[in-house]
């Protein structure tokens, strides 16, 4: 998947919890950031719609 955002950089604390987390809910920690960013408000993007929101073309 290419992005024009970095990586996550989780403070390593954090990451620790993720992992046990993850390890508890039979998830991977990817799909506990997909699942939290996706409860916090954050839509997915086309390629296209990503273009367009950077360009503002409608």
């Amino acid at each position: 998947m290419d992005s024009a955002s970095p990586p996550v950089d989780l403070p390593e604390d954090l990451r620790r919890g993720l992992d046990v987390a993850a390890g508890e809910a039979g998830k991977t920690p990817s799909a506990i950031i997909v699942e939290a960013l996706e409860q916090f408000g954050i839509k997915r993007l086309s390629e296209d719609q990503f273009q367009k929101r950077l360009t503002g073309s409608q």
